[in-house]
């Protein structure tokens, strides 16, 4: 009967997909990414902008033999599809049509991976999680605390994916070759430690990201690569943001308010967390002052929301409360981790919290945030949560 059950609630998830014209590959390609859109809330009058930013970069011959599929969810009839290039241009082929699509639910993220990467078999495999987001701490639909979480469905306050649940799908495939959360506040080192093991580079943002998101058409070649080019993205990714003529007239709806993007490289993340317990073990809170650490949200400013900042920077955090000699060998591994080529801010970001842009301190920046565990009673809640936190469990010290 679960398993009756089980079934019948994916079906109904999936809503039934209608296999269209396009065929697999029996030879495995260099690299297959899959590109999945939980548009179906504000963000989707944006979606088909990036698609054509992407079939933009495969026309100009940016696959360099790799695949990529896209799952769409948005206003229009769900899909899977393959873009391609054909005589010089860009060619979608369907791969499966749906009634309907909850994006946010693992099943069904698991449901399209498995028809992807089967379908499309290929040597390395790279994942782009494009929608909302809002960091490590869960969906206040299910819980009532603060939402955070990647993607949301059936609008703005509709169901999201949990990046617990997310560690679960990533976990029954063989490690990605990067994870690109094209969402606001992912790039945290909570998140990062949770899926450490899932990918080999996490790239993201510290904050909001613009509404159109990444350039495609700028940083697709770079995730072809045989090697995939982190440095290379990264550059070409904030070029486009301060790029004088994108900003004087290519953007849509005005987007022109600077980035921030970074990547993190997995394999350095356990020994900064070592390194982090240590000086965490030796810190006195009581006196540290974290008035200077940079925030990245920006509704501690704004009266009209809750007063509460959940992400701050991670090398502000560590320099708040560690001595200066383990603060050095902290940063040596920092630097492992993020290197310098791997992250990059403008000089303030905006923000639609305040409607404004805010300043980012581009010295203390290092492309990961942090949550700091609050005396304030309103905070209770969302530390409790935190408490439950792998990375949490990590390194702060166990009583």
């Amino acid at each position: 009967m679960a398993r009756l059950l089980y079934i019948t609630c994916l079906l109904f998830l999936l809503a039934s997909c209608h296999n269209d014209e396009a065929e697999g590959d029996s030879t495995p390609a260099p690299r297959t990414i899959l590109i999945y859109m939980m548009g179906e809330n504000s963000l989707a009058s944006f979606m088909q902008y990036d698609i054509e930013e992407m079939k933009q970069a495969v026309a100009e011959g940016a696959l360099q033999g790799c695949n990529l599929i896209v799952c769409q969810d948005g206003t229009r009839r769900p899909a899977l599809f393959r873009i391609r290039q054909h005589k010089g241009r860009a060619v979608c082929d369907t791969i499966c049509r749906y009634d309907a699509l909850q994006s946010t639910d693992p099943d069904v993220l698991r449901s399209v991976m498995d028809e992807t990467f089967q379908r499309f078999p290929a040597y390395s495999y790279g994942l782009v999680l494009w929608s909302h987001g809002d960091g490590w701490l869960p969906d206040d639909s299910r819980r009532k605390i603060a939402t955070r979480w990647i993607g949301t469905d059936q609008g703005n306050n509709g169901p999201k994916l949990e990046i617990e649940e997310l560690a679960d799908v990533l976990a029954q495939y063989p490690k990605l070759d990067f994870l690109f959360f094209d969402a606001c506040f992912m790039q945290t080192i909570e998140v990062a430690y949770a899926l450490r093991h899932h990918a080999q580079y996490i790239i993201g943002s510290v904050t909001e990201t613009p509404g159109i998101g990444a350039p495609y058409h700028r940083v697709l070649r770079h995730l072809c690569e045989t090697e995939c080019n982190i440095a290379s993205f990264i550059d070409a990714y904030y070029g486009y943001y301060t790029d004088p003529q994108t900003i004087h007239g290519n953007f849509p709806d005005g987007w022109a308010y600077g980035c921030a993007i970074s990547a993190i490289r997995c394999d350095a993340i356990d020994a900064l967390a070592a390194k982090t317990k240590e000086i965490i073990a030796a810190a006195d809170f009581a006196n540290a002052d974290f008035r200077n650490v940079q925030c990245y949200d920006m509704g501690n400013f704004n009266s009209n929301r809750d007063n509460k900042s959940y992400y701050y920077d991670f090398n502000g955090f560590i320099r708040a409360i560690a001595a200066d000699s383990p603060y050095v060998e902290w940063k040596y591994l920092l630097e492992t981790c993020t290197p310098e080529s791997f992250r990059a801010t403008t000089s303030s970001c905006y923000s639609a919290y305040i409607g404004s842009s805010f300043p980012i301190d581009t010295e203390q920046y290092c492309g990961i945030s942090t949550y700091i565990l609050q005396n304030d009673s309103h905070y209770a809640n969302t530390n409790e949560a935190y408490k439950q936190l792998d990375w949490y469990k990590a390194v702060y010290p166990q009583h």
